[in-house]
């Protein structure tokens, strides 16, 4: 299901809302548009703003290029305490209505851009189409692999399968084993159904574990 809260700079991970799921620094997340004057070939408009928490960093930009000319706007700030706020010095970004309309504004600065623009949705969303769910596995299988692993610890195993995080899901693994010994001979099981790259049974295994 889409909602408002899909427009927004946030994720879904067990833990709150200023961290995302790896500590890799060049972790990211934007907002990008780009406009481009497909009659004349004379004007294009660009404009983004990044979320990098790892870095504790938010930056954003404006360009304009017209007529060989380019002219630019860059900024950045630290990102916390206002990781809910997408705004950079006179740079913002607005979503005045989930899925539907946002604001993109630029007051005053020295680059001599300025924009207060407000996009409104002309057709209604769509989800892609989920893929089907695979064959749950046996239930022994379940068991072996999952039954000492904490919740907390089954929720991260999956969202990382559900990227395709090998080296997430590797670190995670080794995280597990290291606070949890007992979970040795499950921890081992998993690593090897994902050193086969087989995320989808990673994915079954784990989720019917968590539906127990």
């Amino acid at each position: 299901m889409l909602t408002a809260w899909d427009e927004l700079m946030c994720h879904q991970m067990p833990a709150t809302m200023d961290h995302v799921h790896t500590t890799n620094p060049e972790w990211t997340e934007r907002v990008y548009v780009s406009i481009y004057n497909v009659r004349d070939k004379n004007t294009i408009l660009g404009f983004g703003v990044g979320q990098y928490p790892n870095k504790n960093v938010q930056d954003g930009f404006a360009t304009v290029w017209h007529e060989d000319r380019q002219y630019n706007f860059r900024a950045s700030r630290a990102l916390r305490p206002r990781i809910d706020e997408v705004k950079v010095g006179p740079l913002s970004v607005e979503t005045l209505e989930g899925l539907r309309r946002f604001r993109i504004k630029l007051d005053d600065n020295p680059s001599t851009i300025r924009l207060d623009i407000e996009w409104t949705a002309r057709d209604e969303i769509a989800k892609e189409p989920s893929a089907p769910a695979p064959p749950a596995p046996a239930k022994s299988l379940t068991r072996s692999l999952t039954k000492s692993l904490a919740p907390d610890a089954i929720d991260a195993l999956i969202r990382l399968g559900q990227i395709g995080h090998f080296r997430g899901i590797s670190a995670t693994l080794d995280e597990i084993e290291a606070a949890s010994p007992e979970c040795a001979a499950c921890v081992a099981e998993l690593r090897a159904i994902a050193n086969s790259f087989n995320l989808t049974r990673f994915l079954t295994v784990l989720d019917a574990q968590r539906r127990t």
